[in-house]
């Protein structure tokens, strides 16, 4: 028996023993409430109809909210995968710019030693015509 048939059936439905501080019902609406014992059939009848009702309306809630979940889960699964594929470029266009980088210090370290060159043959020195 499943938790909703029971709801309906009224076996979760607590009695009030006199002296029995536990029993009592927390809540205004269920103290004032007739027992089930009390109710005549008509009326358990209608008590019965309005849980089924209630129950009918939680168990949609909950499918719309296990719906609604697992949609999400859905978007996250995507998600995910989409942020994989951006971490994976990043990591790409890092080291394409690390290689970038490595080529422009290189090609500065070859123009600095070229004016080096330059300057020291401007200078007199190194120069091919000062040995003759």
């Amino acid at each position: 028996m499943d938790v909703f048939t029971r709801l309906a059936s009224g076996i979760y439905m607590r009695q009030h023993h006199r002296g029995d501080d536990r029993s009592q019902p927390l809540d205004p609406a269920r103290r004032r409430a007739k027992r089930l014992q009390d109710l005549q059939d008509d009326e358990l009848h209608r008590a019965i109809a309005h849980t089924n009702d209630h129950i009918a309306e939680a168990k949609t809630k909950y499918e719309s909210l296990r719906k609604r979940r697992q949609a999400i889960r859905a978007k996250l699964d995507e998600l995910s995968a989409e942020m994989y594929g951006q971490d994976e470029k990043i990591m790409q266009l890092q080291e394409c710019r690390g290689e970038c980088l490595k080529e422009k210090k290189a090609r500065e370290e070859r123009r600095g030693e070229l004016r080096r060159e330059q300057r020291g043959r401007a200078h007199g020195k190194e120069s091919p015509r000062r040995g003759w």
